[in-house]
């Protein structure tokens, strides 16, 4: 069973605005964490990142991880290894006229399945991960 993705960040507030406020996901986790779990689990010898973890109706599906500044690079969909993720949602028209309105990217246009079964495009957040929204019909 899925659980979440993690996402390391640059910038905190902006990719928390993102989620928040154009995904209308909600915090259900804030915390910098620190110790041994962490680190071992980090592979790490000495880590302290924000963790946030957001979702919908006690389900987590994003955490954002931030460690401080860290390189970005971009993604495609066409490169090997994670690529993007898919969230579920309502309307896909709608969300796609308040991304753009938000002045972030958007790969695609919506469309229909060929088999009417759901409509899909294709975004980035605002550090340029990748987001599939599907709406089922």
């Amino acid at each position: 069973m899925f659980r979440h993705v993690g996402i390391v960040v640059n910038d905190i507030d902006k990719m928390l605005w993102f989620y928040q406020n154009i995904l209308n996901l909600e915090i259900m986790y804030d915390k910098i964490e620190s110790g041994v779990f962490l680190n071992h689990i980090l592979n790490s010898n000495n880590s302290s990142p924000r963790i946030i973890k957001l979702g919908k109706e006690n389900n987590t599906i994003v955490e954002l991880l931030y460690f401080g500044r860290t390189e970005n690079k971009f993604k495609s969909l066409f490169d090997n290894g994670y690529t993007h993720f898919a969230i579920t949602v309502k309307n896909c028209e709608e969300l796609y006229n308040q991304i753009i309105s938000s002045n972030l990217h958007v790969i695609n246009t919506p469309m229909t399945s060929d088999e009417n079964k759901v409509k899909v495009f294709f975004a980035k957040d605002p550090e340029n991960n990748i987001i599939e929204f599907v709406e089922l019909l």
